[in-house]
């Protein structure tokens, strides 16, 4: 009886996986010859070269939004709340978001800087800039001290010139002379 019903299945299966793959010959028509073309070739198909970049700086600036939207709260209409002065929310919220800026400050600071100095599109650069001035009032509001002064130092650094700190730091350490004992 068991092995009937297992037979039963089996039919069932391949007849309904025998109309789904002529269901979708027929629908996609291009589309599947284009994919046997594909089977066909020895390489993968290229992908462009910023193409992973793009995907990780639209992601970074999720996440970034996504945090903010996590504190701050959506209005009842579906739009993002402006940024208050002072946190409203329950002592059990504010340990909860404030371990959650704490678990991802380190991580968002350490990719968002690199995609700052590195950037040349002015409107990334900017959309970078908005993130993390974003996630430093976010800090700011919570009290969260270091991670709200290393996201500023970090927008304050890439204000600078390039080689600017090593020109400083090269012309205050001639001066200074190490005493041997």
């Amino acid at each position: 009886m068991n092995e009937e019903l297992l037979n039963g299945f089996k039919q069932i299966s391949n007849t309904v996986r025998e109309e789904q793959i002529t269901e979708s010959v027929q629908v996609r028509g291009e589309e599947w010859k284009s994919h046997l073309e594909m089977l066909d070739k020895s390489e993968p198909p290229s992908i462009p070269e910023g193409y992973g970049i793009s995907i990780a700086y639209a992601y970074l600036l999720d996440i970034v939004r996504s945090i903010a939207l996590a504190i701050e709260g959506v209005s009842p209409n579906g739009e993002e709340q402006p940024v208050v002065e002072l946190y409203k929310g329950s002592e059990e919220d504010r340990k909860l978001h404030q371990q959650l800026i704490n678990s991802s400050w380190c991580g968002l600071l350490a990719a968002l800087s690199p995609l700052m100095d590195a950037s040349t599109d002015e409107s990334v650069l900017e959309n970078v800039l908005k993130a993390m001035q974003s996630y430093a009032s976010l800090c700011g509001h919570l009290d969260l001290h270091t991670p709200r002064d290393a996201f500023i130092f970090a927008i304050c650094k890439a204000s600078l010139p390039p080689h600017y700190a090593l020109t400083v730091l090269n012309t205050t350490t001639q001066g200074i002379r190490i005493h041997e004992k």
